[in-house]
């Protein structure tokens, strides 16, 4: 593998080809059947042609004849299309790039406070999200904690006066 560089515009950073892969796909044996197919079928098709020009045809063997042209040049144009496709393909050549700086350039230009503050929004939405989510899951318990909470305070005021009345009445002492 040769050592090529590269220079990427908008930073001015130079680096090197690090890897590469080709991949190859053979047409030639597609692209010969399909013209072979297609000189067949065209052969069959002016043989068609040819006794569809007689003139002891019978209305029947026409409409039949003329089915099987019309069949013939239907696969005919299917095969063309495929065939012009396949030369397409053998045409155009197909180049993906895909840049990556190496590690080490990475680590190296990356910084953890500037990090933090480009995560700062995204870490700030998900905790405003959790607490919106926690107090949607708190209200409902209020409806049923605050009515509890008053009805307990409630008893003990009255548990409170009975006592405190039976202790009045002198039933609390003991001797």
């Amino acid at each position: 593998m040769g050592s090529l560089t590269w220079r990427a515009a908008s930073t001015g950073i130079q680096g090197k080809v690090t890897g590469r892969s080709t991949h190859a796909e053979d047409l030639a044996q597609p692209v010969a059947d399909t013209e072979r197919e297609l000189a067949l079928l065209g052969v069959h098709r002016d043989r068609l042609a040819e006794i569809m020009k007689s003139k002891d045809l019978k209305i029947d063997q026409l409409m039949v004849v003329s089915k099987e042209l019309a069949t013939v040049q239907a696969q005919i144009d299917s095969l063309s299309s495929a065939h012009a496709n396949l030369i397409r393909r053998i045409d155009t050549d197909l180049l993906t790039i895909t840049p990556s700086p190496p590690m080490a350039d990475f680590v190296a230009q990356s910084s953890p406070v500037r990090d933090a503050l480009r995560q700062f929004g995204g870490d700030f939405r998900a905790a405003l999200a959790m607490v919106i989510g926690f107090i949607a899951g708190l209200v409902p318990w209020l409806f049923v904690i605050v009515p509890g909470l008053v009805l307990l305070r409630m008893l003990w005021r009255w548990t409170g006066r009975w006592l405190g009345r039976f202790e009045r009445r002198g039933g609390g002492a003991v001797a």
